[in-house]
C-alpha cells in the first residue's frame, strides 16, 4: 500500500445471544468470543481507491460490508461539518441512512431494532 502505514489485525469472533449493538442503550450484552477469526488490514489512505479496484473480487457479503464501513467514514466527515453548522436535518438525515446501511449492508440488528427503524423512517 505504498508508503503509508498498515496495520495487519487479528480479531476473534464473538457472539451475541441477546443481539448486536444494544450496549449503546443500557442492554445487557453478553458477548463470547469463538475460536474463530478474521483479520483486519488496516491503512492511513482513508480513500477508497484501493476497495474500488479490488471490491469486485470479495464475496457479495463482504463487499456490502466493506462499502458500509467506507460510507460511515464518508458520513463522520460530512455529520462533522453538518453537526459543527448546526444543521441537524442533514446530520439526521446522515443518522437515517447509517441505520439503513447498517441493516442491508453490514446484515446487523435484531427483528425489534430494525421494526423500530422502519416505524421511525415510515
Amino acid at each position: 500500500m505504498g508508503n503509508k502505514k498498515s496495520y495487519l489485525v487479528k480479531v476473534p469472533l464473538r457472539i451475541s445471544p441477546l443481539g448486536a449493538h444494544i450496549d449503546h442503550q443500557n442492554g445487557i450484552v453478553s458477548g463470547m468470543t469463538i475460536n474463530k477469526y478474521i483479520y483486519l488490514l488496516f491503512s492511513e489512505n482513508k480513500k477508497r481507491d484501493y476497495f474500488k479496484k479490488y471490491k469486485e473480487k470479495l464475496p457479495e457479503n463482504l463487499r456490502r460490508r466493506a462499502e458500509h464501513f467506507y460510507s460511515e467514514m464518508e458520513k463522520l466527515e460530512k455529520g462533522i461539518g453538518y453537526w459543527e453548522k448546526g444543521d441537524i436535518e442533514k446530520f439526521g438525515e446522515l443518522m437515517k441512512e447509517s441505520g439503513e446501511s447498517s441493516i442491508k449492508n453490514y446484515e446487523c440488528g435484531i427483528p425489534q431494532t430494525i421494526e423500530i427503524h422502519k416505524i421511525l423512517n415510515s
